[in-house]
């Protein structure tokens, strides 16, 4: 438009001069009868200063210029068009093609007024209201071009876009502020106005002004807005009409030094104050000063809105594209594509924690084993090293106080009174006790960053207290990779005189035999290092806390109830002393001992022996007559008289050597007899047992002659008869017939259980084998036999078809009355060349 004008214009002048006298008409024409100098910029004026001339066509149409330009000025006697597109190389009020692009006419017509830009160029051709005037019967306001009814107009009754506020594309924000007298016409006083109230009148004579309360902005900013803390938040905010970096680009230029308002954010001399400094000096970005991301809790960019659109981001990406600027990077590679907060684009990649990651069981292991990985992010000295006291209070989305919005001030880890209801958890750690889940952390800079460089505490500078004052015999540091890490309290078991190492009757214990690791479970089950009583009971108490038992299973061994008395710390009940003794022996002589008493030392007596168990046992439990030979153990060896007990040494004469395995001694098993079976031993086992070649050794303990017997034996710990299971044909072969059948395959054929014929018989000429029907049910299954003193019935039958003892045509199926343990069978089965239907009931 701006070289359409001025050639129109130089045209019209050049025509006139040419057909003037150099006395006629000397406003526009010189002595020489020439266009006075800078003509082509002046000239507006000229034609402007005609009364009417803007908006009335007949104005132009009576003027001097229409003289030599004609009437219409589209020539004249000059053939000089004030429309041409083309004269001496230039334009003459005439828009070049694609004008009609908002984007080409828009940018002048916002831009700084002058001959051809600016708002008020426009009104030369297009009128004064840009409805239509002198040059161009064109409204900038219709639905559609009167010369092109196929191009609409901005059509909202004014020379710009509806949503000339708030667009993202044709907003007004950019118009230069000198325009200002042309936006007056409309806004005056704040007129016709929808997003902003109008402003308080002013003085009259006051020019029109964008920020000066005559149009629609006062001083734009309200008071305070100089404040970090007011600005700051706003610029940080999710994008929009007035949030966001890059509405704040809209004033202050898109590198924020200036723009249309030429106040730059990095300005020393503000006439408000200093913008972004850092010792005296601008701050080469629209943030605090270094380190912005340490400045907690405000200004800090961690509370930046990550915004889907990235318009945050993008402002951030003209400085720190690839982690450019960076102090420190985190990133050691990058991606492309739009900039965001968490893609790789700029400082971080993804950070975004998983689903359930508010719950501690997630985020505390990993802060344990690398508490700098969380210090990075969320720590108000993020690079700070051991001693340093970082402050893990950065805010962060719903961590409106950082960690410590879950966690105490000044830490990053329990106790944890109550999770803030946002973040899910229902179940939260109830502790409120001091930090009894640190045993798991695997790197001491989780601990020294607070506690000390060297874990000395608040005496070296540590806002944390010195962690000896827990660990009284040692300092964690150096404990860590010990396979006794408990040594830094105690030993383990404890070992010495003072607490909390007292040894009382620990060591005496060690002999016991129970997992690694798992022998204070017997007597403290859930008290162990990590546990809430294992410091409620213990830490930092003055004396012992003798009433922290809570018994393990070896101890509870036959169904016992064992008890602690804290008054005289006395033990009562327990296996591990004799309480649940075959047979009910209750001849132990100290059955519930003192824990201060040395009442079981490590060394080997008869006296020794007798406190759990009678030495011998009495026969009245059901064990065997014997003696201990005299001057056992002194001088002479225990021999055969423990012979029943495979993990007796014969020539044992010492508690080092009376074992064959120690591990055996006080397991919960009775290992007998020589072969060292346990009780119960189940009958379906035994079968295969080498014992069964000779079946003498079982005479040790059970009666092998007797033809006939009864299972289970009267008294619990007396050793069954063997005709008691063996019931009909014992003592002359070992197999299936010694309960059921005539001959080896043991086949059914009497009349009552475990001899029941039922149809067996019928069956015997097509099936070979049991499993057919028994399938998982023979000898060596659990199920097979009288054991554990429990006698067998029908109902313990197993009834279970071999998938592979039939074919694909079989439709047999077999089912048992879980009340009588009677069997029927349906369907049909084929057993080669033969087939048969079923409908038997056994």
């Amino acid at each position: 438009m701006r070289t359409l004008r001025y050639g129109a214009i130089l045209l019209f002048f050049i025509t006139l001069w040419g057909c003037s006298k150099g006395n006629d008409k000397n406003t526009i024409l010189d002595s020489t009868g020439k266009h006075p100098a800078n003509w082509v910029s002046n000239h507006a004026g000229f034609f402007r200063s005609l009364p009417g001339a803007i908006d009335d066509p007949t104005v132009a149409k009576s003027s001097a210029c229409s003289e030599c330009h004609g009437s219409d000025l589209k020539g004249g006697i000059t053939k000089v068009s004030c429309f041409s597109q083309g004269y001496a190389a230039m334009s003459c009020h005439f828009h070049p093609a694609g004008y009609r692009n908002s984007n080409s006419h828009g940018a002048v017509a916002k831009s700084t007024p002058t001959f051809s830009s600016g708002l008020d160029s426009c009104r030369g051709c297009h009128g004064g209201q840009y409805t239509g005037g002198t040059l161009s019967v064109v409204s900038c306001s219709s639905a559609a071009s009167l010369a092109d009814p196929a191009f609409a107009c901005h059509g909202s009754g004014a020379p710009h876009a509806k949503n000339w506020v708030t667009s993202a594309t044709s907003s007004h924000a950019d118009t230069n502020p000198s325009n200002a007298a042309a936006c007056y016409q409309c806004h005056a006083g704040g007129n016709l106005l929808t997003l902003l109230p109008a402003p308080p009148p002013q003085p009259k004579g006051t020019p029109p002004g964008c920020f000066n309360n005559t149009l629609c902005h006062a001083g734009l900013h309200p008071t305070g807005w100089i404040n970090p803390v007011v600005h700051g938040a706003a610029a940080k905010s999710q994008p929009g009409a007035d949030k966001g970096f890059n509405n704040c680009q809209t004033c202050h230029g898109a590198d924020f030094r200036g723009g249309t308002t030429g106040v730059s954010c990095f300005s020393a001399n503000s006439p408000n104050g200093s913008c972004h400094l850092r010792n005296g000096s601008p701050v080469n970005a629209p943030h605090a000063a270094l380190p912005w991301r340490a400045a907690s809790p405000s200004p800090s960019h961690t509370s930046v809105v990550d915004d889907a659109q990235g318009l945050n981001a993008a402002v951030c990406a003209q400085c720190h594209l690839r982690g450019a600027n960076l102090r420190t990077s985190i990133l050691t590679s990058y991606a492309s594509g739009t900039p965001g907060c968490f893609n790789s684009t700029l400082c971080h990649g993804t950070m975004g924690h998983p689903t359930g990651w508010a719950d501690p069981a997630q985020h505390g292991a990993t802060a344990k084993s690398n508490l700098t990985f969380c210090q990075t992010c969320h720590s108000n000295n993020p690079n700070g090293g051991p001693g340093s006291n970082p402050r893990f209070n950065v805010v962060l989305g719903r961590l409106t106080a950082g960690c410590e919005t879950c966690h105490m001030i000044n830490t990053a880890h329990p106790p944890v009174v109550q999770l803030p209801a946002a973040f899910g958890i229902t179940s939260p750690d109830p502790l409120g006790t001091p930090w009894f889940r640190h045993r798991t952390a695997t790197n001491f800079d989780a601990c020294n960053r607070c506690h000390g460089a060297t874990l000395g505490g608040v005496a070296e500078g540590g806002v944390g207290p010195r962690c000896q004052n827990c660990h009284v015999a040692a300092s964690p540091l150096t404990t860590i990779n010990n396979p006794d890490p408990c040594t830094s309290c105690h030993s383990q078991p404890p070992s010495g005189t003072v607490y909390p190492n007292i040894n009382a009757a620990h060591s005496n214990h060690l002999t016991v035999n129970v997992a690694t690791g798992a022998l204070c479970n017997e007597c403290h089950l859930g008290f162990g290092s990590g546990t809430l009583l294992h410091f409620t009971k213990a830490s930092l108490q003055p004396t012992p806390q003798v009433a922290s038992m809570a018994f393990g299973t070896l101890s509870k061994t036959g169904g016992l109830v064992p008890a602690y008395t804290s008054a005289t710390q006395q033990c009562t009940n327990t296996y591990c002393h004799g309480n649940a003794m075959p047979g009910g022996d209750t001849t132990g002589t100290n059955r519930s001992p003192v824990w201060t008493a040395a009442t079981y030392p490590p060394v080997l007596s008869a006296a020794f022996c007798g406190k759990c168990h009678g030495f011998p046992p009495s026969t009245a439990s059901g064990h065997p007559a014997v003696t201990v030979p005299a001057g056992f153990p002194g001088s002479v060896s225990i021999g055969t008289t423990c012979s029943c007990h495979s993990n007796i040494n014969p020539s044992g004469n010492s508690y080092a050597n009376i074992f064959v395995s120690k591990a055996l001694h006080i397991n919960g098993t009775l290992e007998t007899p020589s072969s060292g079976h346990a009780s119960t031993y189940p009958g379906a086992t035994h079968k295969n047992d080498i014992l069964f070649l000779d079946i003498n050794p079982c005479g040790a303990c059970h009666n092998i002659t007797a033809s006939t017997g009864v299972y289970p034996a009267a008294t619990a710990g007396t050793p069954p008869n063997c005709a008691g299971c063996h019931s009909k044909s014992w003592g002359t072969s070992f197999n299936c017939s010694d309960c059921h059948g005539n001959d080896a395959t043991g086949r059914p054929t009497g009349s009552a259980f475990p001899d029941r014929n039922g149809d067996h018989g019928t069956h015997s000429a097509i099936m070979a084998n049991c499993d057919y029907c028994h399938f998982g049910g023979g000898t060596g299954a659990a199920t097979h036999g009288h054991q554990g003193r429990v006698l067998k019935t029908v109902r313990d039958v197993k009834i279970a078809k071999n998938p592979v003892r039939y074919t694909v045509a079989d439709t047999i199926v077999i089912n048992q009355n879980a009340t009588t343990g009677s069997v029927s069978c349906s369907g049909s089965c084929h057993m080669g060349s033969i087939t048969r239907n079923h409908g038997d009931t056994w």
